[in-house]
């Protein structure tokens, strides 16, 4: 039997030389719950993945434009995904809404036609279908204090919620308030200290528990920053003082555990009080940030970075040489490890007196052991070491349960190799500015990336340039954001975002954030346009399966 043939642009081509199309796996809701069932040995993939494998089959494949919401601002599903809490408009009160389920709003939606709707009635009601108002948590008393919307951890168990508020000192601080330690950040008026306070939430009682403040401080609080919870771990730096804080978030009730800064234990303090204090030539005595002595935690930097460089001549003099700016860094953000290790990054003290920081300006990595007050290991922001660490074991970093990274995931591995390939074949780059430019991103701050199974890139292929698992709000595309099945390669469901609305002020750049729940096909997106916002709710909807069966179709065999 002769060789067939097909021809194409003139040219003869064998049969067994072109490409064979793939194969699109059984797609079918019934044979995936069956292989599930009684297959999933013989699948060689990782059992999650087969699980997980099922939210292609229900997804959020309709959406609700330009709902009608309370008047809050919607933040964020705790980690169980039974709650969703939400701002006050005037930022002095948590509301707390039970969250009703994916199939909620059904009846709503059901024998509505398309992807979409704007409809009145639905849009009125929406809200209250998919969720249920629990309670309104009075957190501010005080008029000249305000929660921070960017500002909020979950403990582990859905229990407790963290929340920060900050405002005006009372009075003018004193220079013994403003300068504690000789580390103490220079004043500048562009970022005055403030009265900061963070409250304990019961979700389930609706009343704060407990409240920390901290007087005349400055602590990042936009986008968890300053701030890092691991299990019941909680750290907060303070960056005016150079302090990193650590308690135990336990029974409703925050512990102090360390203070890491000045000192690192607390028998340090008594043995320096033990000393006839320095005094001045008034014979006033010396005020703790006139103090010539190295803080502690500087210390054990500057003797970790000396123990790197015994052994060899060079390095001992560009020790020396460095002495000096390595002393004047600063910490600028950290982050838990785990619960006995910290990793701290150090920057120049001007990076931390403007808005615009320089992501490739000179830092330091180092990595800190709380219980023994010991750094293990120092990094420069040029080392390939961390780069390698931080590629290949990002679920320590990220500290999320099921979640998809570079490390465990081959599509995430390929965004980031092109990414790196973007730096490396730029305009100014190079392998060095690319490491810079990745490292910038560390420390990671606690609670920023989303766990939903729609954005496993394993299961899903979306463009993250509209959406990623990153939460950070991003711009808002004139189209519909398309996702498609990583298997297959076919459109699974689309979620609008393009809500138009009139105003009389010049355009401006839209931006879209997207809350995900952690578990099922619901997500909130809120639009900002112009300074007004917009929420959508993309929500399950089986209206196409109702079509098919008024046309005498099955639809289970219809589903896809």
């Amino acid at each position: 039997m002769g060789t067939k043939r097909k021809y194409e642009s003139d040219q003869e081509v064998p049969d067994e030389d072109w490409l064979h199309p793939r194969k699109i796996p059984n797609q079918n809701l019934l044979c995936r719950l069956m292989q599930r069932e009684a297959y999933a040995c013989r699948q060689r993939v990782n059992a999650a993945l087969i699980s997980r494998q099922l939210h292609q089959n229900v997804v959020p494949r309709f959406t609700i434009l330009g709902i009608d919401k309370p008047a809050v601002f919607l933040k964020k599903f705790t980690l169980d995904g039974k709650y969703l809490f939400a701002f006050s408009s005037d930022q002095t009160c948590i509301q707390l809404f039970k969250y009703l389920g994916p199939q909620g709003g059904a009846s709503l939606i059901n024998d509505l036609p398309g992807d979409h709707t704007t409809d009145t009635r639905v849009v009125h009601e929406a809200f209250g279908k998919y969720f249920r108002h629990l309670h309104c948590v009075v957190v501010i008393s005080d008029a000249h204090e305000q929660l921070n919307r960017e500002c909020s951890i979950f403990t582990n168990d859905g229990r407790y919620l963290i929340v920060a508020s900050s405002g005006a000192c009372g009075r003018e601080p004193e220079p013994a308030q403003i300068f504690t330690t000789n580390e103490s950040l220079k004043i500048n008026n562009q970022f005055p200290c403030e009265d900061i306070a963070f409250h304990l939430i019961d979700i389930h009682r609706g009343v704060v528990c407990d409240r920390l403040t901290f007087k005349v401080d400055r602590i990042l609080l936009t986008h968890n920053h300053g701030i890092y919870l691991y299990n019941q771990t909680l750290a907060i730096l303070s960056l005016q003082h150079q302090t990193i804080h650590i308690y135990n978030v336990d029974g409703g009730k925050f512990t102090k555990k360390h203070e890491i800064g000045r000192f690192l234990f607390p028998d340090d303090q008594q043995l320096v009080d033990s000393v006839e204090p320095v005094r001045d030539p008034s014979g006033a005595i010396m005020p703790t940030s006139g103090e010539a002595w190295l803080n502690s935690l500087k210390h054990r930097l500057l003797a970790a970075l000396y123990r790197k460089s015994a052994g060899d001549t060079r390095q001992i003099r560009e020790f020396c040489q460095l002495f000096g700016a390595i002393n004047q860094l600063r910490i600028g953000k950290m982050q838990l490890l785990d619960e006995d290790h910290l990793l701290i990054k150090y920057v120049k003290e001007k990076s931390l007196q403007t808005r615009s920081q320089d992501a490739t300006g000179p830092s330091l990595f180092s990595v800190y052991r709380i219980s023994v007050g010991e750094v293990v290991d120092v990094y420069t922001n040029t080392s390939e070491e961390l780069l390698h660490l931080a590629d290949n074991f990002c679920e320590y970093f990220r500290n999320l349960p099921s979640t998809c990274s570079p490390s465990n995931n081959a599509n995430a591995k390929l965004i980031l190799q092109r990414f790196k390939q973007t730096i490396l074949n730029a305009r100014f780059g190079g392998q060095q500015e690319m490491v810079k430019r990745l490292l910038s991103q560390l420390p990671i701050s606690c609670q920023s990336f989303s766990a939903s199974p729609y954005l496993d890139l394993s299961l899903f292929s979306y463009d993250d340039k509209w959406v990623s698992m990153f939460e950070r709000p991003k711009g808002a595309g004139e189209y519909p954001i398309k996702f498609y099945c990583r298997d297959s390669g076919l459109l699974r469901y689309k979620m609008h975002t393009n809500q138009h609305i009139q105003s009389n002020r010049p355009p401006q750049k839209r931006l879209a954030a997207f809350t995900f729940h952690p578990k099922d096909p619901f997500v909130i997106s809120v639009q900002r346009i112009n300074g007004d916002y917009i929420v959508n709710f993309h929500v399950p909807n089986d209206n196409h399966h109702r079509r098919f069966q008024n046309s005498g179709s099955s639809s289970m065999d219809t589903r896809l």
